[in-house]
Parts: C-alpha cells; structure tokens; sequence
C-alpha cells in the first residue's frame, strides 16, 4: 500500500513539474506585442487625436504616446493616408508625416485653412505636445492656419449626431457651438463641407439674416455678399474688397493688441467673431490673452484696430511661483526617486521646462517638464505652478 501511494505522490510531482515547465515556455499573455526588439509594445488606447480639414483622421495612441493605428474617417482621409505606414511611432513624427501629406494633397494650400484638433485622453500634456507640433510645421511650411483646439470627449448624444451625419465626433461638436443659437440652423447644412467652409457658410446665412432684419425694421442696410465675420452686410463689397479697405484678422489685430499693452501674446491669441455696432460694418473680434498670471480681454475692430471694454484679470499670483528652476529639480527628484536610474542618464540637451495656463490646476497655471534618457526614453511631469504638486 505503501508503494502505491508513493508512486501516485511521484506521479503527481512529475505531472505538476511538468505543467509549470510549459506555462514557463508559452508566450506571455500581456497588453501588448512583441516588437521587433522583443519589447511589448501596448496596444491599449489611452488618447485619440482627431483632426479634421475636411479630411478627418483619427491616431490612436498608448499611454507613451506611441502611435497604435491611424484610421482615416473619410474618403478624402483615404487618399491622404495611402500607403503610410504609422504603426509603433511617436506622435511628433506621425503629425509631422500628415501634414506632409495633406499638403501635397492641396488641403493645407488653401488661403485661411482652418484646422480642427481635437484630442481625447486624461494626458493633460497632450494637447500642448500636438499643438506646438503642428505650429511648428506649419511655421516651417511658411503656411498660415486657423487652429481650433477642443477638448470632447465621446458622449451617446454625440455618438448618435456624428453616427447620423457621417462626421467626427469632434465636428459635431464644433458645428453645435457655432450654431446652437441659430435655431433655423442645422447639422445636417454644414456636414459635407470643409471646416473652413463651415464658418464662411454660418456668417453668409447671418449676413442674409441681417439684411432681413433691417428690412422688416425699415433700417437702412449696408447688407452684402461679404462672407468672413459675416455680421451686417457691407453693400456689394466682397470680402477682397474689405481686405483692401484695411480688413484685419487675428495676426493683424494681436500685433496691435499685445503692441498697445506690452505683452508678447508668445502663449496665443484667441479671437472670435463677434457683432458691434461701435465698429465700421459692426466687424469685430473678442480677444483674449492669456500671459504671466493675467488673462486680457477686449473687443477690436476688424476695419480699423479700435479696441474697447479692455479688461485685465489676475488668474495666478507670480510672486507665488516656484520657477523653472525649481520645477525641473522637482520633476527630476520625482523621477528619479520612482523610476531608478540616475541623473546621468539624462540627455542635458533634452530639458525643456514651459509655464502655461491650465484651469484644471489648483492655482490655474503648471509647470510641464520634459527630457529623454539615454536608455529609458522620455518623461513628461506636470506639477501645480505654486506648490509643485505632480499632477
């Protein structure tokens, strides 16, 4: 009896031993693929950013940023992507390959292009990263756009509009806005055209919507064809002849806005169309400058650079800041205390430490960190402006 126990015990052994020798052998199952160097490379998707012209183009990333697919949402985004193989890069070089692209496809060569971003992920980096990349290759294309960045992320009623129209997320939402107090309006006029197209279709429907209002009040109309802005009407000029008058856009009006109240507007520019009856044609901008704590505000004249209602709000203490200085030392000590390697594997020509507004912050502003190492790649550490707290 027992023999026969110790046989079945050593049988069991050898069949236990034996299944962990082929568990050891087998493939690992993870969150990801080998690449070529035997690394796992993840496939999860932790960020998307759209882009739309008219061409809408989706690149799904990895929580490195790491490109996983580039999908191309319509026809047009077809024909651009061709061919391109994106699998495994780094966003930078996917962004700079699109825009290539879509400027050897006439998309980025029209005058006044507008392009739409929008990036969906809890990296809060992301949106400068894909940002500063694709002013940079503009600036270097010498080509000049309107870039409208948004942050949406996917909603059912969303889903549901963008699903019926056959457009981006991302595109539904931004139509929404420009016409969600234009009851007359609908998603379904603005679906098959360009981005650009959009805001020249909703300021023509406006202007004709003026010059019915003007006559149904007996006011006299200077209503017409011009389209940008398009706010009241100016007789039968169109929009070149506005420009030849001394019509000004964003470029224009901030040199004179940051100009008159000694700013650098280097962080931006916004400007957005508005109706003023103080302004020639009632053309006008709401502008706004975000810069060293203090967020500016105004309206200015497309005709003439008159600004009005300037207003200057203080958003961040800068006596309370911890400086570049100190964040890179915080994001340095903070790396190097959780990712064990030391400080000479940092790459010195690879620090870059930027100061911008971000209202999620606690005190409204951060410090965003950034380096590569010799053999970890790279980091990105944001941290609350005034406490240097890691975000």
């Amino acid at each position: 009896m027992k023999k026969i126990i110790i046989l079945t015990c050593g049988i069991v052994l050898i069949v236990i031993a034996a299944i962990m020798v082929i568990a050891f052998c087998l493939p690992k199952k993870g969150n990801g693929i080998a690449d070529k160097g035997g690394d796992v490379f993840d496939t999860n998707i932790a960020s998307v950013v759209t882009i739309d012209i008219n061409p809408s183009i989706n690149i799904n990333l990895n929580k490195n940023n790491e490109v996983i697919s580039v999908v191309p949402l319509n026809e047009d985004s077809k024909v651009v992507l061709e061919g391109m193989d994106y699998a495994n890069k780094k966003i930078d070089d996917v962004l700079s390959s699109i825009m290539d692209n879509l400027q050897n496809h006439d998309y980025l060569n029209e005058e006044n292009v507008t392009i739409l971003i929008n990036i969906d992920s809890q990296n809060n980096n992301l949106v400068n990263i894909v940002k500063d990349k694709i002013n940079a290759d503009l600036e270097e294309k010498k080509i000049s756009a309107n870039i409208i960045m948004q942050q949406v992320q996917e909603t059912e009623e969303l889903k549901e509009i963008a699903e019926k129209n056959n457009i981006t997320i991302s595109k539904a939402y931004y139509i929404q806005e420009q016409i969600k107090d234009d009851f007359n309006l609908s998603i379904e006029d603005f679906k098959d055209v360009s981005l650009s197209q959009i805001e020249e279709k909703i300021n023509t429907y406006k202007e004709e919507e003026n010059q019915s209002n003007h006559q149904e009040n007996n006011i006299p109309s200077n209503s017409g064809n011009a389209s940008n802005h398009g706010n009241v009407g100016v007789g039968e000029k169109s929009m070149q002849d506005l420009y030849d008058e001394g019509f000004m856009e964003g470029p224009q009006l901030s040199q004179i806005f940051c100009s008159k109240y000694g700013l650098s507007c280097a962080t931006g520019f916004g400007a957005f169309a508005v109706t003023d009856r103080r302004c020639k044609y009632n053309y006008a901008d709401q502008v706004e400058v975000v810069e060293d704590g203090y967020i500016h505000t105004a309206i200015m004249c497309n005709m003439t650079g008159d600004i009005y209602d300037y207003n200057k709000e203080q958003l961040i203490d800068m006596s309370q800041v911890i400086g570049e200085d100190r964040a890179w030392e915080i994001a340095i000590n903070h790396i190097l205390s959780t990712r064990g390697f030391t400080a000479d594997e940092i790459n010195d020509y690879s620090r870059y430490v930027s100061f911008y507004y971000q209202n999620t912050a606690p005190s409204n502003y951060v410090y965003y960190v950034h380096f590569t190492t010799k053999t970890q790649g790279e980091y990105n550490i944001t941290m609350d402006a005034i406490s240097g707290a890691i975000l």
